[in-house]
């Protein structure tokens, strides 16, 4: 039994999960029907809230707190497009 996991990380473009359906699109094209009895694991990646006026590193986990609501309602996003609440 195959398992993917998928991670996903604050980013300036959130809450847009185009990154991640492209992935999981990928994982569909790639293992043709099998793919539909992978298990997929999606890991949020965490996050360090830059004082204010301070650039955020997205690569280092460093955003502004503007982006971590956004990253925020992604992740409950991802959560309700896999079924589950939290």
């Amino acid at each position: 039994e195959l398992t993917m996991i998928v991670t996903t990380s604050p980013l300036p473009r959130h809450p847009c999960s185009r990154m991640l359906d492209e992935v999981l699109a990928s994982l569909h094209r790639h293992c043709g029907s099998g793919a539909a009895d992978c298990r997929v694991i999606i890991v949020a990646d965490g996050y360090e809230v830059v004082p204010l006026g301070e650039k955020s590193r997205h690569k280092r986990g460093r955003v502004s707190a503007d982006e971590v609501e956004r990253y925020e309602t992604h992740k409950r996003s991802v959560r309700w497009l896999c079924g589950q609440t939290g």
